[in-house]
């Protein structure tokens, strides 16, 4: 659903991003991970036409992002910053309403089936019991949900997510997570995030794509990013993969 060809980003005379290509596809979660000042933003704005790129071209669904009206793009591809924006005293259900907002625009009317959207995102967020009460007085990890039922209510096949657990402790970190990959299976979303946390993006992503001075370093599963090497030489420092004792699954340790 969705492909980068040959794809760079320049500013001032300066490549942030060096030419590469990838795709994505319906059910898949792929992970953008990379020292700070990688691309990994930059990347994700160009897929979320928040930025051009200087070279080559971003499709969606086989046609250039750039022809995709703003109105038909929102209702394909949905984008959580890493900032979230205040919610200015509204409430869950007020919030994940304007989910809806690129099926009915400004003048539109809100209609039965764009209830039936909401109240299937509250439920599958799990945080319908908390549909009246105002979003700024929720925790962060709540808050996470509450702007990824937002997301699952605009019913997009794409879901852009720049650092969703960066601000949340372990527990909550490893519920959105959770969530997310669920989401990704059960409505077949296909899911690109920027993480940090190199267990966590083994854990729940698919595929990692590797990025080191704006270059791509590796885009392969994680197991095989996790034992190709290629993170010690990205991070420049020593990593030991040792089994999980209670699963056995590989983790990783820095140092």
């Amino acid at each position: 659903m969705l492909d980068l060809d040959a794809v760079s980003y320049a500013i001032d005379g300066k490549t942030v991003l060096h030419p590469l290509s990838l795709s994505l596809g319906r059910g898949e979660v792929v992970g953008l991970i990379g020292h700070n000042g990688s691309g990994k933003s930059t990347l994700m704005k160009l897929v979320a036409r928040h930025l051009s790129p200087s070279q080559g071209m971003v499709r969606l669904a086989g046609r250039d992002v750039s022809r995709w009206s703003a109105q038909d793009f929102a209702r394909e591809v949905a984008y959580m910053p890493q900032h979230l924006a205040p919610a200015g005293g509204m409430t869950v259900e007020e919030l994940v309403r304007l989910g809806r907002y690129p099926w009915h625009g400004a003048l539109g009317r809100f209609s039965a089936s764009d209830q039936q959207h909401v109240d299937a995102a509250l439920d599958v967020t799990g945080v319908r019991a908390m549909a009246g009460r105002l979003v700024d007085s929720l925790s962060g990890g709540e808050r996470q949900r509450v702007w990824l039922a937002l997301l699952l209510a605009q019913k997009s096949g794409l879901l852009l997510l720049d650092e969703p657990i960066a601000a949340l402790d372990i527990a909550h970190q490893i519920a959105t997570l959770e969530l997310v990959r669920s989401v990704s299976r059960s409505l077949g979303l296909g899911v690109l995030i920027i993480l940090h946390d190199l267990n966590l993006a083994v854990r729940y992503c698919d595929r990692l794509v590797v990025l080191k001075n704006g270059q791509l370093q590796a885009d392969e599963t994680a197991r095989q990013v996790l034992h190709s090497g290629i993170l010690q030489q990205v991070y420049g420092v020593p990593m030991h993969i040792v089994p999980h004792p209670a699963t056995d699954q590989p983790c990783l340790l820095v140092g």
